[in-house]
């Protein structure tokens, strides 16, 4: 029967005998005590290297805390955002010519619609906020739909951007002006 050859204290030699060469001769002599005891894959302190692994950073506690929190304190939570201030909807028939819009999509009634605003809004909170709802009816091909915007852009290029930044988030978003 053939003994495993000890492969890691081999190689702990050659570590040990590179850094012994390496430290001069004051240091020769401490390197000749007794090494102590390592486990079998820890790396003297005097070979180059990474000293020590970063750890990550604590967490928030905003995240620990919701983390811990209970699901009827989470439901709590969730009916307070959906008290925010109501939407202010805007008539299609009162918004200017020349008027700087973007379409959210068009939908089959205006029912859903809203609904559809309001899925937006609790996902893109920040973004639509100050934000105008207009739901504007229209017919293409003997078939009514509305159309679902927002208004309340300074330009062309808001809403662009304002465009941009829902598409980054997976919505659907196309720039108009009115006519």
């Amino acid at each position: 029967i053939l003994a495993p050859a000890p492969a890691m204290a081999s190689v702990l030699e050659v570590v040990q005998a590179a850094a012994e060469a390496t430290t001069g001769a004051a240091d020769a002599e401490a390197a000749a005590a007794p090494a102590p005891r390592r486990s079998a894959g820890a790396v003297p302190a005097n070979v180059p290297g990474v000293v020590r692994s970063p750890r990550p950073a604590p967490r928030p506690e905003d995240v620990v805390a919701r983390a811990a929190a209970s699901p009827v304190e989470i439901a709590l939570a969730s009916a307070s955002v959906a008290a925010a201030p109501a939407v202010r909807e805007v008539a299609a028939g009162q918004v200017p010519v020349g008027t700087r819009l973007v379409q959210l999509g068009a939908y089959d009634s205006v029912e859903v619609a809203r609904a559809a605003w309001t899925e937006l809004s609790s996902r893109f909170e920040e973004i639509l906020e100050g934000k105008d709802r207009v739901i504007e009816k229209a017919q293409s091909g003997g078939k009514t739909f509305y159309r679902l915007r927002a208004m309340g852009f300074a330009d062309l290029s808001d809403a662009r951007r304002f465009c941009s930044a829902l598409a980054a988030g997976q919505a659907a978003c196309i720039p108009v002006v009115t006519r």
